[in-house]
């Protein structure tokens, strides 16, 4: 998640366990595993709960070119951008050993995809066991022309 400030600008990476809760300041929380927590002037509170503290925040001046700072040294193409092509994911996925599910939820293949139904897969010319090593050129686009039902996801 990036927040942009008045002077700065905050990246948040959830990795695995990470998760934002929106609460009234008087709500009680995990005090053990909450690790941030932002005030905002209507007393509501965002939260950062960590049980495994794999989280990592970054911050960085305004202006700086995120992409080319340590937080997104490993992100791959985000979901809307137009360079994701059918030939980008083959090049991606062709080499990888392991299952097309773990590829696409795979930060440096894609970002933003966060979970991806069974259904999307299953429908896909490829299966959830589908070694993403064994996709061929072929079977991409009918993957691809099924995006509307993995971005809605998002």
């Amino acid at each position: 998640m990036i927040f942009v400030l008045d002077r700065n600008v905050l990246v948040s990476h959830l990795r695995m366990e990470g998760k934002y809760y929106v609460q009234p300041q008087n709500e009680p929380y995990d005090v053990k595993h909450t690790h941030a927590i932002f005030t905002f002037k209507n007393g509501i509170q965002l939260r950062y709960h960590d049980t495994r503290k794999f989280g990592r925040f970054y911050l960085y001046e305004r202006g700086v070119d995120l992409k080319a700072q340590k937080a997104f040294q490993h992100c791959g193409l985000d979901v809307f951008d137009e360079s994701l092509t059918p030939q980008y994911l083959y090049e991606q996925l062709h080499l990888r050993r392991i299952t097309l599910k773990q590829a696409l939820l795979d930060q440096s293949v894609m970002e933003s995809v966060i979970s991806m139904p069974m259904k999307f897969v299953f429908r896909s010319a490829m299966t959830r066991k589908s070694v993403s090593k064994g996709c061929e050129k072929k079977t991409i686009p009918s993957f691809w022309h099924r995006q509307d039902e993995l971005w809605a996801v998002r």
